[in-house]
């Protein structure tokens, strides 16, 4: 938490960031914190309404009344444009790579004007380091199956044990 408010806190004051989590006590934890320091923020899981998600989205394209946004994962992966924020923060890693990979895709959509930074936090000595491998070789099975995809069907592959 301590290294998440740190970044925040360095960040440009015209950035706008989105910080994503895969669970709601976590959510909470960083709220707690956003609030000791004086940080405000909003916040979109699966629980609320989606037209306060409406609202809460449009405030942070227009106004700066709040920079912090903290979604779940789960909302956040599928069907939104979140081009008002250029931090992207990820608290926790997912055990399918591609989830950090749609959540991070939506603020690098057209109309994105700003470089757009991620940070991934990974917890050493924790099963989160073993989350991130599996995560790299995931990544490197579906690279070489889209590999395969473009070359002769009649190819085979057998991954290495």
């Amino acid at each position: 938490m301590d290294a998440l408010i740190r970044d925040i806190k360095d960040s440009d004051a015209a950035d706008k960031s989105i910080v994503f989590s895969q669970w709601t006590s976590t959510m909470d934890l960083i709220g707690r914190h956003l609030h000791q320091e004086f940080i405000s923020f909003e916040h979109i899981d699966g629980n609320t309404e989606i037209r306060r998600w409406q609202e809460t989205l449009e405030r942070l394209e227009r106004e700066h009344t709040f920079s912090v946004l903290i979604m779940t994962t789960g909302v956040g992966g599928f069907g939104l444009n979140l081009i008002a924020a250029n931090r992207v923060f990820i608290v926790e890693p997912h055990w399918n790579p591609s989830i950090g990979l749609q959540v991070i895709s939506r603020t690098m959509r057209i109309g994105q004007l700003k470089p757009v930074h991620v940070t991934r936090y990974i917890v050493h000595d924790t099963v989160e380091k073993d989350i991130q491998q599996l995560q790299q070789r995931k990544l490197q099975l579906a690279g070489m199956a889209r590999m395969m995809d473009s070359t002769d069907t009649s190819s085979s592959f057998k991954p290495e044990a």
